[in-house]
């Protein structure tokens, strides 16, 4: 048994690890059971229609996802706010970062989605 003097450990795999821990008197403690799950992508995929002009607020942006799990909210400024619909209406031609949260706070990449006029 390898025991280290850090309390952190990175670069672990999923998988079951068993950890115990040992203190200054060499007294060791009960082992606990620990599990790194690994989770999948939230894969997303925009569906953008264009505002019809450039000073009119009609565009509109449908994020679909797939993967993750459970219920997912929705943001297209980054991660500022969320909803809980995945459907936002009365927008201006700008460009829109897209994030998508799931129900165990796993995240997707930041997409940069265009809506034009």
């Amino acid at each position: 048994m390898l025991f280290r003097s850090i309390s952190v450990f990175s670069g672990l795999t999923a998988g079951s690890y068993i950890i115990k821990v040992k203190d200054a008197h060499g007294n060791i403690s009960n082992p606990t059971n620990i599990t790194i799950a690994t989770y999948d992508t939230i894969a997303v995929n925009p569906l953008i229609i264009d505002a019809t002009g450039s000073n009119i607020p009609d565009g509109k942006i449908t994020v679909n996802c797939s993967d993750g799990s459970g219920t997912f909210i929705y943001s297209i400024n980054g991660g500022i706010n969320y909803q809980s619909s995945k459907v936002f209406t009365g927008l201006l031609p700008n460009t829109y970062n897209v994030i998508v949260k799931d129900a165990d706070g796993c995240y997707s990449g930041v997409y940069q989605v265009i809506v034009g006029n």
